[in-house]
């Protein structure tokens, strides 16, 4: 803290020494995806920008417990698990932040927009604040298989098989189309 006195420059500048500032207490969660840092007392707690993703990568996300200035506080130990809108993306099992903070692994199946959300699971009082990270891109990874659609299927990147529905009985001698994709190895 330094005081100065900007009226009349006969006064002596006075310069206090270092204050400690705690974190206050942790009221949500903060969610960084490679590419943002932690900014502490800013608008809204990071900076840089969310790099995308490709399909089939896993990649690391860190949750921490931050107060409403986003300044984390260490105290905080709460079961924490973080899931994608991405449906074929299986959600992280519950990890609890150790001095408020833990990271995850996380795996896109299907190519597209998704977002990344962290949410306090383990039911304790108080509840924080769930985080949603605004979408980020997700590529498709590189082609490796073929797959064959025919009539009645429906592409289903990023499922198990990469098709719904069942092929439609044709007639012999008539003719019919199919259509081929290349795909990724989680059918994208």
């Amino acid at each position: 803290v330094t005081d100065t006195d900007i009226v009349s420059p006969t006064y002596t500048t006075y310069n206090h020494s270092a204050v400690t500032v705690n974190p206050g207490t942790a009221v949500k969660l903060q969610l960084l995806l490679p590419g943002e840092t932690t900014n502490p007392g800013s608008t809204n707690g990071f900076t840089g920008t969310a790099i995308g993703q490709t399909a089939g990568t896993s990649f690391t996300v860190t949750v921490n417990a931050v107060d409403p200035n986003w300044n984390k506080n260490t105290s905080a130990e709460l079961g924490v698990t973080v899931y994608t809108s991405d449906a074929n993306t299986p959600t992280s099992n519950q990890q609890t932040l150790t001095l408020g903070t833990s990271t995850y692994n996380i795996t896109f199946k299907t190519a597209g927009n998704w977002t990344v959300t962290s949410e306090d699971t383990d039911g304790v009082y108080p509840t924080y604040a769930i985080n949603t990270h605004p979408a980020i891109a997700v590529s498709a990874g590189s082609a490796i298989k073929l797959l064959v659609i025919a009539p009645g299927e429906t592409a289903a990147p990023g499922t198990t098989t990469g098709l719904t529905g069942s092929a439609s009985n044709q007639v012999t001698g008539a003719q019919f189309t199919v259509t081929v994709n290349c795909t990724d190895a989680n059918w994208n």
